[in-house]
Parts: structure tokens; C-alpha cells; sequence
């Protein structure tokens, strides 16, 4: 039986301030050609100068994938002619990666690295109304590259191992990696082999910029080439691109033999030490990561489908362990944040990270509502006041009026709810409890969320029985 062989050629730009080799700004979105210089365009006479921040920034994810750094950074030209390239070459690294080795950690398997080189991204075609042009914004942005071995044989691994890097980048810190920016993509090579166990021919799949393409691509492919085994045809090397509306692969070009960039070494950048004393301050710089984060929350009790969503965005780790160690119960704070704190930053598109909501004002949130002081309603709409303001919570809640009601405010609440619902009231007194959901609701919508629901639910069931509707 074929059995299928994948790997994956990762590239992940890095969020610097800067380009790779020149001082253009690294931004995402801003008008064609206005981040550009005389380096990025190739002019005559221009010469890089490595950006120390992306060296560092690619230094901490190779430690953090577990590859041994290179003793030196060197650099190499890969020659090959495209429009994005201007220079008709892109300064990568081919002789000596920054990194080798490293694994990663996809469920209970480990994906072996085989290395991870530092490069400049090209620019990026446009093709508007029918005519083409060329935006070289992109042009010189830090890359990194991370190519793994062929230890992937099925489409939901290649989809969680590419979601595993994404989760380690992050929590580096040297990327967002906002995939709908084209902050990751990958080329997935896949291959199918027989009872032999000799590799087939593989096909490369180029330039897939979401975990769903790749999940996707993937699967047609093994099920294309695995139709040409059962056919008895060969299957071809080939590089193909993958067409996302209908779910099916697509040849670009044949590969008869393995591209010929004819690299040499960078003339222009002389290699640069990398001394055991920087690569040890980089290695204790590095924050937490996603296996370690992963024990210490199932630690605390948290279940594995809630710890993989609390690791799909560092900002919400960071906020948890930030509020258990302020004094937070964590079943409570990862209740919030799984629950209303990624409500809230999906409809109002604010980042957590960019919000105003602390680890301290969370766990003074929940003790507020501990406490008997605010109930659950009015806790959500104190919630979202604090991710928009960063106000504290006692202090919106004193000016909203928000604090719950008293034992004869609330009684009188309740009475004007009977008053306006005799009939369900009637109901309720004759047994039938699901109108206590409906009276618990009018209550609570009366009252602006200042009623507790649970004390509302007691008094409503115990004065139901000794209502009488007014003559």
C-alpha cells in the first residue's frame, strides 16, 4: 500500500523595523513602491548591511525549534530571474544555515528540522484590470526559512505541524504571523512510496498562505498520486501550484532535474561571528514557550482543547499566567478568556495585546462577582468597557451604576415583573419551571443586568407560590 511522504519549506517574515539589508521601513499595506531605496531596488554602487535585529530575531527561533546556531552568519546569492527580484539574484544563505537540526512536536510525534536559513523576501506581482505592475515594498523584508525532513504522512499532520510553528514564532515574539498578510506561507513537497519503501518522484507545492490550503492541497495531491500508482504510471516531478475554489492541484512546470541557482558566496557581506556569549544571551531571553505553557496549564486543570486555543494566540497565555499569578483562580480566568475576552476582540477587531485589559483588572473582575457585587450580565458589559478603556472595574462600575441590586430593590423588581407577567407567574406556581428561565430574563433585561440571576431565581420561585395577581 502507497504511503504517503510530505515535508514542508516553511518562510516566515519577521516583524522588524527595518528591512533585512537597508533602512526602508518593514510595513504591511502601504501604498506601492513608497518603502523602497537604492539597496532594495539593486541600484549601481548600493551595498547591504545586515539588520542585526532580524539576525537575532532568527537566532531566538532556531534555539527555540532546539537547531544548533551556526558559528558564523554567512551569506550567498541565489541567482534567478523573476519581475519581483530586482536585482536578478536574492541574498539567502545555501553553504553554512544560520541553523541545523531541531524538532518539533505535533502531538505525540516529533517532525525532525533539517535546517533554517535567514534571506530577503522578493517584492510581489500586481495584476489589476488585465495589466501587471511590481510593488518591491516587500522587497529585502527578513525571512526565515525552516525546512523540515519527510517525517509528515497524512494532510492533518502537515496542517498541525505548520500550526505548531506558527504557535513558537509567536511566542518568540519576532512575528505576529498574520497569515492574511502573507506573514507565513509554505511549499509543501509531497511524494508517495510503495511496499518498497523507495521515495516516488515528489511534487512541489508552491506558495500556500493558510493552514486550510495546506490541509487541502495536500490531500488531493496524495490521492493524485496515489490514482497514478494505482493506474500503473509513474508520477512526474513537478512543481504545481493549488487552486483554493476548487480544491485541486495544478501543474506549473515540470522538474526533470533540481533547480540550478548556481549560489555563490555574497561578495558584498563578510561573514560575521557568532560568539558563544551572544548566543547565550539570546537563548535567556527567550520567553516561554508553547510545550512549556502547554504542562504548566494542563497543570492547573485546564483541558487540551482549551490550552490549544489558549496557545493559538500568545497574548491569551500571557493573560492567563499573568492573572493566576496575580491571584487569579485559573479555570475562572481561562473561562473569560475563552469565552468573552475573544468575543470581544473578534467584533471589535482589537488586538488583546492592544487592549485595555490587564491580568489585574481581570481577577478584579472576577472578585467582583465573587463577591455578590455585580452580577454575571453586568460583569460582561463591565468586561467590554475595560478591553475598549483600560478603566479598572470598580471604577465603571460605580459611574455605570452597575452594582447589583439590594434585598428590597430587588423585591420590588420582581414584583413589577409579576405584575407584567401573571400568566407565566400562574405557570410557575402550578410547576412548570421553564417559565422561571423567562421571568429570570425579564428580570434581569428590567433591570439592566443588576439583578443576580441566581438570588433573582430563589426569590422568584419562593414569592411565585404566594403571588396573587391584582384584582
Amino acid at each position: 500500500m502507497p504511503e504517503a511522504v510530505i515535508g514542508l519549506e516553511i518562510h516566515v517574515e519577521l516583524e522588524t523595523r527595518t528591512k533585512m539589508f537597508c533602512g526602508c521601513a518593514n510595513v504591511f499595506g502601504a501604498p506601492p513602491n513608497t518603502h523602497v531605496c537604492p539597496v532594495c531596488m539593486a541600484l549601481p554602487g548600493a551595498l547591504p548591511l545586515p539588520n542585526a535585529e532580524a539576525v537575532r530575531g532568527a537566532i531566538s527561533l532556531a534555539l527555540a525549534l532546539g537547531a544548533e546556531v551556526a558559528p558564523e552568519l554567512t551569506f550567498d546569492r541565489k541567482n534567478y530571474f523573476y519581475p519581483d527580484l530586482p536585482k536578478g539574484y536574492q541574498i539567502s544563505q545555501s553553504r553554512q544555515p544560520l541553523a541545523l537540526g531541531g524538532r518539533v512536536k505535533v502531538g505525540e510525534r516529533e517532525v525532525r528540522i533539517h535546517h533554517l536559513h535567514l534571506e530577503e523576501d522578493a517584492g510581489k506581482l500586481l495584476h489589476l484590470g488585465g495589466r501587471a505592475g511590481v510593488d518591491f515594498n516587500r522587497a529585502g523584508v527578513p525571512l526565515v526559512e525552516i525546512v523540515s525532513e519527510p517525517d509528515l504522512h497524512s494532510a492533518e499532520e502537515a496542517r498541525a505541524y505548520m500550526e505548531e510553528v506558527r504557535r513558537i514564532v509567536q511566542h518568540v515574539g519576532i512575528s505576529e504571523v498574520r497569515m492574511e498578510e502573507g506573514r507565513m506561507r509554505a511549499d509543501v513537497n509531497v511524494s508517495v512510496r510503495g511496499s518498497e519503501r523507495s521515495f516516488g518522484a515528489r511534487a512541489e507545492i508552491k506558495n500556500m498562505n493558510s493552514f486550510r490550503a495546506v490541509e487541502r492541497a495536500v490531500r488531493y495531491e496524495i490521492q493524485r498520486q496515489m490514482a497514478e500508482v494505482a493506474a500503473g504510471g509513474g508520477v512526474r516531478q513537478e512543481t504545481r501550484g493549488f487552486n483554493d475554489e476548487t480544491g485541486e492541484t495544478y501543474l506549473q512546470r515540470l522538474k526533470e532535474e533540481a533547480d540550478d541557482y548556481r549560489y555563490f558566496p555574497e561578495p558584498d557581506l563578510p561573514p560575521v561571528a557568532l560568539t558563544d556569549e551572544v548566543i547565550g544571551e539570546i537563548r535567556a531571553s527567550l520567553p516561554p514557550l508553547p510545550d512549556e505553557r502547554r504542562r504548566a496549564f494542563a497543570g492547573m486543570g485546564i483541558a487540551c482543547d482549551d490550552i490549544a486555543l489558549l496557545l493559538d494566540e500568545r497574548s491569551r497565555g500571557d493573560l492567563l499566567a499573568a492573572a493566576v499569578e496575580a491571584g487569579g483562580e485559573a479555570r475562572a480566568m481561562a473561562n473569560w478568556i475563552l469565552g468573552d475576552v475573544i468575543r470581544i476582540e473578534r467584533e471589535s477587531a482589537t488586538a488583546l495585546a492592544s487592549s485595555g485589559l490587564t491580568a489585574g483588572r481581570l481577577v478584579a473582575l472576577q472578585a467582583l462577582l465573587e463577591k455578590g457585587e455585580i452580577s454575571g450580565p453586568a460583569a460582561k458589559k463591565v468586561l467590554e468597557m475595560v478591553y475598549r478603556t483600560g478603566e479598572e472595574p470598580q471604577e465603571i462600575v460605580r459611574r455605570e451604576g452597575l452594582a447589583t441590586l439590594a434585598e428590597d430593590e430587588l423585591g420590588q423588581e420582581i414584583a413589577a415583573v409579576f405584575d407584567a407577567n401573571p400568566k407565566a407567574v400562574a405557570d410557575l406556581a402550578g410547576g412548570n419551571e421553564k417559565t422561571l428561565f423567562f421571568l429570570v430574563g425579564q428580570l434581569v433585561r428590567r433591570t439592566g443586568g443588576r439583578a443576580d440571576p441566581k438570588r433573582a431565581a430563589a426569590m422568584i420561585r419562593e414569592r411565585a407560590q404566594a403571588w396573587k395577581p391584582p384584582s
